[in-house]
C-alpha cells in the first residue's frame, strides 16, 4: 500500500503527553499538528470545534491519565504528580487540642499546599493505592506483562499529509502507547495501546471502539508509524483494563480485524480531506443533516435496530396499542380533555 503520509518520522518515546498535546499554532492555522483526537473532534463538528470546544476531563479520564503514567512511564509520576499528606498541620485551640487534622482542600494549609505543586496533578494516598492496586492485576496478566516489557512506549511520530484536492499540506503526529520489538516473537507485527473502560468485556469492544474512534486511532497511527520507517505492521491490539476494582483485564488481549483498520482507514482520510477544504474555504459546518430534510426541518428516523426492538416489543406485549407518528391518524385522533 502507498503511503498516505510524506516526511514521516519517529521524534522518540517515552514523550510526555502535555508535550506531545502542546501547540502553538491555533485551531484554524495551517501550521497546527492534527493527532487522531483532534480530527475526530473536528469531524464530529467543525463549526463547534472551530470555535473552541474542549471536550471536559471526567474522572474516567483523570484514572486512565494515571494508569498510563503508572503502567507506561512510572519513573515520570514523580514529574507529573504529587501525593498528599494523611493530615496538615493545625493550631490547637481550648475546644479542639488537636494538632493535625485529616487533609481537607478547604483549610488554608492544603490549598496553599496545592499552589507550590505547580502543574502536578494531586493524589490522596487512597487514590494512589488504588491505581497501585491496579497496575498490580494489569501486569499479573502474563501476555500484557510481555507485551509492555518488549515494548517501546509513548512513541511520539510526526508526518505530512499533502491533499491532492486543495493542496494544502498539514502536519500530522500521533502518540503510539506501545512499539513492540519487531523481533519479538508474539508482538512483533504489532502496534497496541493502553484503555481503561467501564467494561473489558472483549464481546462489546467493537461497538465501543466505533462509537469512539479507536478504530481510527488504529489505522491513523498505524499508517503514519509504517510512513516513518518503512515497516508494515497491520496488527492493532488494545490492553483494555477495567477502571473500578477488581480492575479485570481483557484476556485474550482483543485484535482490531484488517476490516475494522480499513473502516477506520476510510474515515480519517476522509476527515483530512473535509478538514483541507474547511481550511482552504474558511467556512466550518455543524452538524450535517440527515438525509431526508424538508425545510426548515430535518426528519429524524429510527435506525434498523430501533425497529426490531419495536416488533419485538410488540410480540411479547401484543395487547398494548403502539404509539403512532402517522399523521394522518393523529389528525382523527381527539385530544380534548
Amino acid at each position: 500500500m502507498k503511503p498516505f503520509f510524506q516526511n514521516a518520522r519517529i521524534v522518540g518515546d517515552g514523550i510526555d503527553p502535555e508535550a506531545y498535546h502542546r501547540s502553538d499554532a491555533k485551531r484554524g492555522e495551517h501550521g497546527l499538528a492534527i493527532g487522531r483526537s483532534t480530527l475526530m473532534e473536528f469531524a464530529k463538528c467543525p463549526s463547534r470545534w472551530i470555535r473552541g470546544y474542549q471536550s471536559k476531563d471526567t474522572d474516567s479520564t483523570d484514572w486512565g491519565q494515571l494508569m498510563d503514567t503508572l503502567a507506561l512511564s512510572p519513573s515520570a509520576f514523580g514529574e507529573r504528580y504529587a501525593v498528599t499528606p494523611d493530615v496538615y498541620p493545625c493550631e490547637p485551640t481550648k475546644s479542639d487540642p488537636r494538632t493535625e487534622k485529616p487533609w481537607n482542600w478547604n483549610a488554608g494549609f492544603c490549598k496553599e499546599w496545592k499552589q507550590n505543586q505547580g502543574s502536578k496533578s494531586c493524589l490522596t494516598p487512597k487514590e494512589l493505592g488504588d491505581a497501585q492496586e491496579a497496575i498490580g492485576v494489569l501486569l499479573s496478566n502474563g501476555p500484557v506483562l510481555e507485551l509492555i516489557e518488549c515494548s517501546k512506549r509513548q512513541v511520539f511520530v510526526v508526518g505530512e499529509y499533502v491533499d491532492a484536492q486543495t493542496g494544502l499540506v498539514i502536519p500530522v503526529k500521533a502518540l503510539l502507547d506501545l512499539v513492540p520489538d519487531k523481533s519479538s516473537r508474539d508482538f512483533g507485527p504489532c502496534l497496541a495501546d493502553f484503555k481503561t473502560s467501564f467494561t473489558a468485556d472483549g464481546q462489546r469492544w467493537a461497538r465501543i471502539s466505533f462509537e469512539r474512534g479507536y478504530h481510527v486511532q488504529a489505522a491513523f497511527h498505524s499508517d503514519l508509524f509504517n510512513a516513518a520507517t518503512g515497516e508494515h505492521r497491520e496488527t492493532w491490539l488494545n490492553v483494555i483494563q477495567e477502571n473500578f476494582p477488581p480492575y479485570e483485564v481483557a484476556n485474550p488481549i482483543p485484535m482490531l480485524s484488517l476490516e475494522f483498520l480499513a473502516l477506520g482507514r476510510v474515515q480519517y482520510q476522509q476527515a483530512l480531506r473535509d478538514y483541507c477544504r474547511c481550511l482552504m474555504s474558511g467556512e466550518w459546518p455543524s452538524y450535517p443533516p440527515t438525509q431526508t430534510v424538508i425545510s426548515p426541518f430535518q426528519v429524524v428516523e429510527p435506525e434498523p435496530w430501533m425497529v426490531s426492538v419495536k416488533n419485538a416489543f410488540r410480540e411479547t406485549f401484543p395487547s398494548i396499542a403502539p404509539i403512532t407518528t402517522d399523521l394522518a391518524r393523529v389528525e382523527e385522533c381527539d385530544f380534548t380533555p
